[in-house]
């Protein structure tokens, strides 16, 4: 129950539920703090060292994870335990030098990190002043996003570009409602939502503009898109990379053939990008 909890209140952030969407605002964070209360009473460790601890990690481990990973991929083995002895010792120190029940404090932040920010992960920006000219270049020319008609609360024909937020949500092709989820998806990812149409073959092709990090949530939610639209498969190309580790990792895909949240990775044999990412629709 209290993983379920947890995992819910990220995706309930990823919608911006309490607010912008940034792991620490208040809402989100005493949200954490009350599960954490809650889970805590309920194994008999009291309600205060439980909040302490979920609303310690609901605010540290994002920061804790970017500072080991910066590509917004999704955590291996090492990453995890790493993650969960950190939220561990912050959660259950806190909790005991407020006074109140450590083991309480250390089992909700173990729990949030786990269960809500390990699984919800966002990639941070490559900083482009590390960048040599050429790159930079590179990256510039690779990264513009496509400018997208949007329709206003009137009904009348605007266009803002992946950056801008839409006054109201365009009706996409096939006639289905663009979430606020997903419109947030593409712009995080720099995806003309009106260019994902499904072919004869059921395939749906999304192309990332933004790839100096990628957050594979963001993907996912792409892909239930492409699949509301009827694709039976959604070939995701990666554009080109600006993160050299990003850029290792889908290789290290590509070359070992392990599936990626079930996803085919393959390099891209031609000159649209690095990497094709093909996703089964339904499965992760």
């Amino acid at each position: 129950m209290a993983a379920a909890g947890a995992y819910a209140i990220g995706n309930l952030n990823d919608a911006k539920f309490f607010g912008t969407g940034a792991t620490g605002e208040l809402g989100y964070v005493a949200a954490h703090a009350a599960l954490g209360c809650a889970s805590s009473a309920a194994l008999g460790t009291g309600c205060a060292g439980g909040a302490i601890g979920g609303a310690a990690s609901a605010a540290l481990s994002p920061e804790f994870i970017s500072a080991i990973d910066q590509t917004g991929a999704p955590l291996d083995a090492g990453q995890q335990a790493a993650l969960a002895a950190f939220a561990t010792l912050a959660g259950g120190s806190l909790a005991g030098l407020a006074g109140q029940n450590a083991i309480g404090g250390a089992t909700a932040a173990q729990n949030e990190a786990l269960n809500n920010a390990g699984q919800h992960i966002r990639g941070v920006p490559l900083d482009r002043s590390s960048m040599s000219e050429s790159e930079r270049e590179r990256y510039e020319d690779t990264h513009s996003v496509p400018a997208t008609p949007i329709r206003d609360a009137a009904g009348d024909n605007e266009t803002a570009t992946g950056g801008q937020e839409a006054a109201g949500l365009p009706p996409l092709a096939g006639g289905v409602k663009n979430s606020a989820v997903v419109q947030s998806a593409a712009q995080n990812l720099g995806v003309n939502l009106n260019a994902v149409t499904v072919n004869s073959r059921g395939v749906a092709q999304v192309t990332i503009g933004l790839t100096n990090s990628m957050s594979f949530a963001d993907v996912q939610t792409l892909v239930n898109y492409a699949g509301s639209l009827g694709a039976t498969s959604v070939e995701v190309n990666s554009g080109y990379l600006a993160n050299p580790k990003l850029d290792a990792l889908l290789q290290n895909f590509a070359q070992s053939g392990r599936p990626l949240y079930g996803g085919t990775v393959k390099l891209n044999p031609g000159t649209s990008g690095d990497y094709i990412i093909t996703f089964p629709v339904g499965k992760k």
